[in-house]
């Protein structure tokens, strides 16, 4: 456990872990059904780069977005403060009004 009291609880594991994240990686780029695409997948070598590639893009990507949407919103915040008062934009789940 963390030093901040942080703790989580493993809700599902899977045996097959890595050829399915694997398989799932490769549904869009690879002819065959799930089923065939994961059969193909067992033992293969390359299961474990593509899982560790998938894993780190898909958080650089997070990342990233998280990036352009924080500076978007700090952008047209700036716009709308100049454009004038009373303009109501939302981000998520909480709407915003400029005075």
């Amino acid at each position: 456990m963390a030093g901040n009291g942080s703790q989580a609880e493993l809700i599902s594991y899977n045996i097959n872990n890595t050829e399915i994240c694997a398989s799932a990686a490769r549904i869009s780029t690879t002819q065959g059904d799930a089923v065939e695409i994961f059969e193909k997948a067992r033992g293969n070598e390359k299961n474990s780069f593509l899982f560790s590639y998938c894993v780190l893009l898909f958080g650089f990507i997070i990342k990233l977005r998280n990036y352009i949407i924080k500076h978007y919103f700090s952008i047209v915040k700036s716009l709308l403060k100049k454009l004038g008062s009373g303009i109501t934009f939302q981000l998520s789940q909480t709407p915003m009004t400029l005075q």
